[in-house]
């Protein structure tokens, strides 16, 4: 019998996070680039803001 979804651990892969922002910011229209990439706690190369 296969394993359930629930049983694999979350990929933490900074290109899934990234999809998941960008999904993010297709769907809600109000959402910025920059609250998604907070709400996923993504840090650009080059940001120089403290978390």
């Amino acid at each position: 019998m296969p394993k359930s979804l629930s049983h694999y651990s979350f990929n933490d892969d900074l290109t899934i996070r990234n999809y998941l922002a960008l999904m993010t910011c297709i769907i809600n229209p109000r959402m910025t680039q920059s609250k998604a990439v907070k709400l996923f706690e993504i840090n650009c190369k080059g940001d120089k803001r403290r978390k």
